[in-house]
């Protein structure tokens, strides 16, 4: 039991009396961008001309195009609205970024829609609004579907979006027509958008249907479909199993994990006792065993193999998925196996996925694996854990620190790493070796982001082994059980994953996920300070024991504040926000570190890419002004463009964590928290729609000594505020 468990962290709802309401404003006015001479309208008709051609050449009804958007105006308050619309050309999407920060969206094009379109445009001189809308736009241009496919007959084929009903039943008719009259097999894999399995012996007709599918302007994307890998790094050095490995004991009420992988091996005597259940879809000719093992050795016993102050000590159960045979498998199969297990054991509430695609996300969509993985979360209220992938090609490996013209397209995390409720899990090294990689450095082998939505991702990094030094865990084969050294960010995942689920366990099932993700950055954040330009490699850092995340030492306490909220005009608050006395300088500053993370689950769009995410929650702790304006002072304010916002700040990412030090006090007399929602152009809210949250806020002393968490619970109890501890069950660790 931890020294400091009378000190557990305090968990608060926000009560009726805590919501405000406040027009928020983003952005700012319409404002021109470029001047608009004749030189960029004739460029403009020209344009539109080509789309034009582009439809009557293929006999297209509709379908989308590209409108790049200057960098500067990607706001929403400059998205150009009224020149794009339902009488004209509505936007349906985005497909990323490019690479000056250029936003490129998609939009509905038709034969009328582009003569409305350009009717809009022609108003150009003789409106204002008009004009400044057209100084947005860079360029428009067709749309050109992505086709990766060499030598595949087995492929997954994404259709274009148009988000209409009608429109979108006529897309998905054209491609059942063609599907059947080329006689190729096909599964829906996806709704929302439609993505279809498809496959044959015969690889010319796949090439076939996708040249017709491209023709007709409905084809989004094709892709090859077996590209699941495992990917050890491996480095063997067998030790034969200790006659002391840790058992389950009794009386103890372990978190379970599946591990979705090759099979385990259920009969290993270092793995048997902590095994939950089994199934699997792998032929007996196609089984393998070492992978899967050693992940699962790694969630029972990772701490006992390694004997590193670093690893966590928690164990958990698992549940072994067998999805993965010698050669790997694809994504259809990982999720038919998923789906089958989550609907006899509805209880998994962590998954561990230490597998992923061969080659880096793309930046141009959320990848169809990661998509399906967020509604798979959504709707059985659970966390996967992925691994980020490893770089194979050796000289596509980074160093450290990263060389500025390293090639960071090729190190991109590889999918399902992408996917939003999913923790995405990169690897640093667990040993200090002189001149090859430092203690906690990031591995030259883990990939690394951004994403197409730009949130980050990584979430958290852990030990994975070094290229000279793995980590340690148990091995199988169809004959013998052995303890070997392995590397790969497959072998950091596990650990996050046993962490994430005692986390869990400990704190009641009935908590949140984005309240158990956002307890995972808020406690990497406490221990380790990284600087943002090392965020791509390291996420929000390696997360605490779950013991050390769940319990506050004297001069700090955690409190984690629960609420929901219902539009972009309201606000949620807490004021006063009490702040101890022990904190208070003789002058009345107030002397103290802070740190605060907001977590939360939004709705998203899969037609969307850098706009993934629907909604936006800010936190801020400071002060209300004598004009009534609300001053931040954690974060500290900073204006600046969207594209800066997103990429450098995280804007629209749905964990942020933030972090200020007054070493010299801050001249604040009354502190308010205050929480405000923004949501994407062109998301309409649901009625009765309400996002749930969480902002995890912990105060910390700077001098020793500090009554910090007994004063603040005597004050927070004097506010009648409703508090209660955010551990249900405490901890036992026993290894």
């Amino acid at each position: 039991m931890p020294s400091n468990y009378d000190r557990p962290v305090k968990h608060v709802k926000f009560s009726l009396d805590d919501r405000g309401v406040s027009l928020i404003k983003g952005g700012g006015p319409k404002k021109s961008f470029k001047d608009i001479d004749e030189a960029f309208m004739e460029e403009l008709y020209d344009e539109i001309e080509v789309i034009k051609e582009f439809i009557d050449s293929f006999d297209i009804g509709e379908t989308i195009a590209v409108v790049e958007i200057e960098k500067e105006a990607l706001a929403k308050s400059h998205r150009p609205t009224s020149v794009f619309n339902e009488k004209t050309c509505p936007f349906v999407g985005d497909i990323g970024l490019s690479e000056d920060n250029t936003g490129k969206f998609l939009i509905k094009v038709s034969a009328h829609g582009l003569i409305a379109l350009e009717d809009i445009i022609n108003r150009v001189f003789v409106n204002d609004s008009v004009r400044d809308e057209l100084s947005t736009i860079k360029n428009i241009h067709p749309f050109e579907a992505t086709i990766d496919i060499k030598n595949e007959n087995k492929i997954l084929i994404r259709l274009i979006s148009l988000k209409e009903e009608v429109s979108q039943d006529e897309i998905n008719a054209k491609f059942l027509q063609l599907a059947q009259r080329h006689d190729i097999e096909y599964n829906l894999v996806l709704e929302k958008p439609y993505v279809y399995y498809v496959h044959d012996n015969d690889k010319s007709k796949i090439d076939n249907l996708v040249q017709e599918l491209k023709n007709k302007a409905i084809l989004f994307s094709a892709q090859k479909a077996q590209s699941i890998v495992i990917e050890p790094l491996s480095l063997q050095d067998t030790e034969s199993l200790p006659s002391n490995i840790p058992l389950p004991e009794d009386d103890v009420d372990y978190p379970l994990v599946a591990v979705v992988d090759t099979n385990v091996k259920i009969d290993c005597p270092a793995i048997s006792h902590w095994i939950d259940g089994i199934e699997t879809a792998i032929i007996e000719e196609d089984q393998e065993y070492s992978h899967g093992s050693f992940v699962a050795g790694l969630i029972t016993n990772g701490y006992f193999y390694n004997n590193h102050p670093g690893f966590p000590r928690g164990q958990s159960r698992i549940f072994s998925v067998g999805a993965l045979g010698k050669n790997g498998g694809n994504f259809l199969e990982i999720k038919d196996m998923m789906d089958r297990v989550q609907i006899k054991n509805p209880n998994i509430r962590v998954w561990n996925l230490s597998l992923g695609e061969d080659g880096p996300v793309s930046m141009h969509e959320i990848s169809k694996f990661a998509v399906w993985l967020d509604k798979f979360q959504e709707e059985h209220n659970c966390i996967c854990v992925i691994a980020a992938g490893n770089i194979n090609n050796a000289t596509d490996r980074r160093s450290w620190p990263p060389e500025v013209d390293c090639p960071k397209d090729a190190q991109r995390i590889s999918s399902p790493g992408d996917s939003v409720m999913g923790i995405c899990v990169a690897a640093m090294s667990h040993i200090d070796y002189p001149g090859v990689i430092g203690l906690d450095e990031p591995a030259c082998y883990s990939r690394s982001g951004p994403v197409a939505n730009l949130i980050l991702k990584p979430d958290h990094i852990h030990y994975g082994g070094t290229s000279a030094v793995g980590i340690k865990s148990v091995s199988a084969d169809e004959n013998k059980c052995s303890i070997i050294q392995n590397l790969g960010t497959s072998f950091a995942t596990p650990l996050v994953s046993t962490i994430t689920a005692n986390l869990w366990k400990h704190m009641g099932e009935d908590t949140p996920r984005y309240i158990v993700k956002g307890m995972l950055a808020h406690s990497a954040k406490l221990h380790h300070e990284i600087n943002n330009e090392h965020r791509p490699y390291y996420g929000w850092g390696k997360p605490q024991e779950h013991n050390q995340i769940l319990y506050c030492d004297e001069n700090e306490i955690t409190v984690i504040f629960e609420g929901e909220i219902s539009s972009n005009r309201e606000i949620i608050h807490k004021l006063p926000f009490p702040i101890v006395p022990s904190m208070r300088l003789d002058n009345g500053k107030v002397k103290g570190e802070f740190f605060m993370t907001v977590s939360y689950d939004p709705p998203l769009d899969p037609d969307r890419a850098f706009e993934y995410c629907l909604v936006n929650i800010e936190a801020g702790l400071g002060e209300v002004k004598v004009d009534g304006k609300f001053n931040n002072r954690i974060p500290a304010e900073k204006a600046g463009f969207e594209y800066e916002l997103i990429g450098g700040r995280y804007k629209w990412s749905p964990v942020k964590v933030y972090h200020k030090k007054y070493p010299q006090g801050v001249d604040v007399e009354d502190w308010k928290l205050q929480i405000k929602m923004m949501t994407r152009d062109g998301f309409v809210t649901p009625t009765h729609f309400t996002q749930k949250f969480a902002v995890i806020l912990t105060i910390r002393a700077l001098d020793d000594g500090a009554q910090v968490y007994n004063e603040m619970v005597r004050l927070m109890n004097e506010y009648n505020w409703e508090v209660s501890s955010a551990v249900a069950v405490e901890p036992t660790i026993r290894v």
